[in-house]
């Protein structure tokens, strides 16, 4: 359901060579300070290995969580259908909520299918009281 004025994410990703496995993710936080910084997060992760040990990386397993009831990436390698993303929209709760300053931010995630950089999402954010 979209509600007026709530600002929402959708993704439809075309997947090219079928079937996609060893992924890799790279995840990173920036803060707008006189530009865009790196800020608290840079991580990276072997995707497939995640989708069977959510619970290893705690961050983003919180992060995930809060797309599986919008998106079709809720399995394990491989992924043999494009990748959706259908109306996300951030609710208070659905992560875990880390203590920083009111600001700009920027998430930053980069894509590697079979070691080649394949994909870059840029989500840009502003965080308020």
């Amino acid at each position: 359901m979209k509600l007026r004025g709530v600002p929402s994410f959708s993704m439809i990703s075309k997947l090219y060579r079928r079937p996609v496995d060893n992924i890799f993710l790279n995840v990173e936080l920036f803060r707008k300070t006189n530009g865009y910084r790196s800020f608290l997060l840079n991580q990276s992760l072997d995707f497939c290995y995640y989708m069977r040990n959510p619970k290893a990386y705690v961050f983003f397993h919180s992060f995930h969580n809060s797309f599986v009831a919008v998106s079709n990436f809720n399995h394990t390698c491989p992924y043999n259908h494009d990748i959706i993303i259908k109306g996300w929209s951030y609710k208070k709760g659905s992560m875990i909520e880390l203590p920083m300053p009111n600001g700009d931010y920027m998430i930053y995630l980069k894509l590697s299918v079979s070691k080649v950089w394949r994909a870059e999402i840029k989500l840009y954010v502003t965080r308020t009281d």
